[in-house]
């Protein structure tokens, strides 16, 4: 189970029939709720998936992965190895979030990779190709984009807008901050 959470089952009874009922319930780290494994296209019993929250059929949410809270995964959009989805983020067409990342709050996830320990958070969008790994944090209301990649200790965070190029060490990127990728420009690279 991912970062000491609970699977637990509970036989509920319905005093109005006698008869007993299996209820799953699974502890995503704030106690107990409703939820069922995810049932991914290929026939294999996929990550808890919430009640509250949504994957779509043709998602992939692998055996050891969450998606809570209010959170939606659409299309065929990807959550592997022990990631996390939860709050109100939303994966979309191409998002694929693996390792032990976390994407929450309001941040949405387009045609990207998120993996390693990355941290995804606040209102944040990553998308058009850009990947975040290692134990890099995007938040605030940064967005990530194109061929872009936030690695290492980095952090991305604020009104930042990366468009290309590369983001690692522990750099910060913060506030209005742009990082490009030019036409005719090497890779800017912030270190």
């Amino acid at each position: 189970m991912a970062r000491g959470m609970r699977r637990r089952r509970v036989a509920s009874s319905d005093a109005t029939n006698g008869h007993s009922e299996v209820d799953n319930r699974f502890d995503f780290g704030s106690g107990s709720v409703r939820a069922k494994r995810h049932a991914n296209g290929d026939g294999s019993a996929g990550g808890w998936v919430a009640d509250t929250a949504h994957a779509d059929p043709t998602a992939t949410v692998t055996r050891d992965s969450l998606v809570f809270g209010n959170a939606r995964v659409f299309d065929q959009a990807v959550v592997s190895g022990t990631a996390a989805v939860s709050g109100n983020a939303r994966l979309l067409e191409g998002a694929r979030v693996g390792g032990r990342a976390v994407v929450t709050d309001s941040a949405t996830v387009e045609i990207a990779t998120i993996d390693g320990n990355a941290r995804i958070g606040g209102s944040a969008r990553i998308g058009a190709g850009a990947h975040v790994t290692g134990n890099a944090l995007v938040n605030g209301e940064a967005r990530v984009m194109g061929n872009a990649t936030v690695t290492d200790m980095a952090r991305v965070s604020g009104q930042a807008f990366v468009c290309g190029g590369v983001v690692g060490g522990d750099a910060v990127v913060d506030g209005r901050d742009v990082i490009r990728e030019g036409p005719n420009e090497p890779l800017s690279t912030v270190a």
